[in-house]
């Protein structure tokens, strides 16, 4: 996203190194001496980003928070936790920032509709945003190469975990765009308490330019990889297409990697997509297969 949405005024703060204090010095050593032994790749970036419109305007004491995303996480069921000890290392995490943005020193950021044509809220969520007074901004940064996907899991339920604990009124995730009501989000969560899921993470949508249209991905960022987009496409073409990118998305971002080319049939027919890399985003090329 362009512009001033990329950052905010923040008022309050609490990092990697704050929550270190409250951990224990062993687990915040182990975590500092993987993560700066960690494998780093040049240009590499995983970035997960949360934005929590409140009506409170301080963050919330760190063992509340700790205690509404372990032990009393609404979202539990039996016999699998939301978080449990492998998500619970990212407390501990200096990729984990926390800090708190109050509305007089950020008006820009109560219009996430301004920030990019991307993103569309709809008239209520855009109620709940003027409602709030701030913002409490959550992320998870690396540039070192991710083994997993445990902090999408720990990061949708933090979003939750502060939305409640600091009375929000609406969620927004920066990476894709979306936005939700706080009770839109708490609703996900109640109905699939599994946060890492693509259907939650990840956008895929058509953008029409004129007498074309293409399909683009929001989110796939989050596990470090490029987005993608696909090649001009006539307007008819928008269902199917979308269908086969999501297809592509989802699966590039559960296995964290893109492949070079996915086989699929969809009504039918058989297709072929070609991811093409590219500086930024990957184009995809979508090609019909003739039955042999």
């Amino acid at each position: 996203m362009a512009g001033r949405s990329g950052s905010l005024d923040e008022d309050d703060a609490m990092n990697g190194p704050w929550v270190l204090a409250g951990i224990g010095l062993a687990v915040s050593a182990l975590v500092i001496w993987r993560l700066l032994n960690g494998k780093r790749v040049h240009g590499y970036l995983a970035d997960t980003e949360y934005w929590i419109y409140t009506h409170e305007t301080r963050l919330p004491a760190i063992d509340k928070v700790m205690d509404r995303m372990v032990g009393a996480n609404p979202h539990h069921r039996a016999g699998r936790p939301c978080i449990g000890a492998r998500e619970g290392m990212i407390f501990s995490d200096i990729r984990l920032d926390i800090a708190l943005a109050k509305r007089e020193k950020n008006p820009f950021a109560f219009r996430p509709d301004l920030f990019s044509e991307d993103v569309v809220p709809t008239s209520e969520q855009l109620t709940s945003i003027a409602d709030a007074k701030a913002i409490i901004k959550i992320r998870y940064s690396s540039r070192s190469l991710l083994k997993d996907d445990r902090h999408l899991q720990f990061m949708a339920h933090l979003a939750d975990s502060m939305s409640d604990l600091a009375n929000g009124t609406a969620v927004f995730d920066r990476i894709t765009g979306q936005v939700w009501t706080s009770a839109e989000f708490k609703k996900e969560l109640e109905a699939n308490n599994n946060g890492a899921r693509p259907s939650l993470q990840i956008r895929v949508f058509w953008k029409c330019d004129g007498e074309v249209g293409r399909v683009l991905t929001r989110g796939l960022r989050k596990v470090g990889l490029a987005e993608l987009e696909s090649l001009p496409l006539p307007p008819d073409q928008e269902v199917l297409a979308t269908g086969l990118m999501m297809r592509l998305a989802h699966e590039g971002f559960r296995k964290m990697k893109l492949p070079n080319q996915l086989e699929t049939e969809e009504y039918e027919d058989q297709f072929i997509l070609e991811v093409q890399p590219a500086v930024g985003v990957h184009k995809v090329k979508i090609l019909r297969t003739l039955p042999s």
